[in-house]
């Protein structure tokens, strides 16, 4: 088994069982692994997306920007699942494949904060960060992210969901002023310039 092994900056690992679908366009899953951790896994269906969510793991983890941690997840024919949930063995494809894998946080998830509780967060600045490399690298879609609570009881944002970096699944750039842009803009209140 390759589970251990290292592949660039990506490690390895199967899928063992696919609990549920998730809603989005991507397809993705959400699976448990050989690591016994949930995955957000996107189907390799579309190459371009699986390279975005590489390119865009590996310039954020550079800069120190929060994130997931991601692997390489095969999806192999003997996991099990329910009939209905098999996008993960390749949509239009034969067989088992590699697919782009993002680690479920433990504890507790929050998809968005209420704006009262939003603005009084420390670390905003992350925001300004995600800002940066989205527009640097193209993303077409606004920045999503997940919150996490710590110990302090601060809340503590994620950024997720690169795969529209570099114009998206067909590499097809079109700039948008909001490209980019958390969609509760209080974040940014603190930021002065992007030059």
């Amino acid at each position: 088994s390759n589970v251990n092994s290292k592949w660039g900056s990506f490690r390895f690992l199967t899928s063992v069982r696919k609990l549920r679908k998730l809603p989005g366009s991507s397809r993705s899953v959400l699976s448990v692994c050989s690591d016994g951790n949930r995955y957000v896994v996107k189907p390799s269906w579309n190459p371009r997306l699986a390279l975005n969510e590489a390119w865009g793991h590996l310039i954020m983890a550079e800069l120190k920007l929060p994130q997931p941690e991601v692997r390489v997840v095969y999806a192999g024919t003997q996991e099990s699942a329910p009939p209905e949930e098999s996008d993960l063995v390749s949509r239009g494809r034969a067989g088992a494949d590699f697919h782009f894998g993002s680690r479920v946080p433990v504890g507790t998830i929050y998809d968005f904060l209420p704006r009262c509780v939003l603005q009084t967060q420390p670390g905003l600045e992350v925001f300004w960060g995600w800002l940066v490399v989205d527009k640097w690298m193209g993303q077409v879609d606004s920045r999503q992210c997940i919150f996490t609570r710590s110990k302090d009881g601060a809340f503590q944002p994620m950024a997720i969901d690169n795969g529209d970096m570099l114009g998206g699944r067909n590499w097809n750039y079109h700039p948008s002023s909001s490209s980019g842009l958390y969609f509760d803009c209080c974040v940014y209140d603190r930021l002065q310039s992007l030059r």
